[in-house]
């Protein structure tokens, strides 16, 4: 699933320098540092969250639903000496059409959840802005 949401967002936010997975968020975080070039782009997974169990008869089914985060870094100035406020608001808006609405892999439609910043620092500033999509547990216990 994060290779999916990974691809589409490169595809369709072209303004995004780079739009990588999970490890690569965590090097940086893990090194003190911020990537070179932003706004740089990170599809993180946020775990699963469950509704109650149904069991009918020999049938267990529960409603699950992944949630997805991209974290987008930007520098309070952009390259061209702007606020980056501005851009940053649009390229947030481009990711959140890019992924709500989308049936990835047939499993189920992203839902948009929120968006807000997350982390201010050194002159940049982190986005996250959260997705879940809702797929459903369907099997025969053992």
């Amino acid at each position: 699933m994060i290779d999916a949401v990974v691809t589409r967002v490169a595809a369709l936010v072209p303004d995004l320098r780079s739009v990588e997975r999970m490890a690569a968020f965590a090097a940086l975080l893990r090194d003190g540092q911020l990537p070179q070039q932003t706004p740089a782009a990170y599809v993180i997974t946020q775990g699963l969250t469950a509704s109650r169990p149904n069991a009918i008869g020999d049938l267990y089914q529960q409603t699950v639903k992944d949630g997805i985060s991209v974290c987008v870094v930007f520098r309070d100035i952009d390259p061209a000496g702007a606020d980056a406020a501005d851009s940053a608001d649009v390229i947030i808006r481009q990711i959140i059409e890019a992924v709500a609405g989308w049936s990835a892999n047939n499993v189920g439609t992203f839902e948009f959840t929120r968006a807000r910043l997350a982390a201010q620092q050194d002159g940049a500033f982190v986005y996250q802005i959260d997705f879940v999509i809702t797929d459903q547990l369907r099997f025969t216990p053992a």
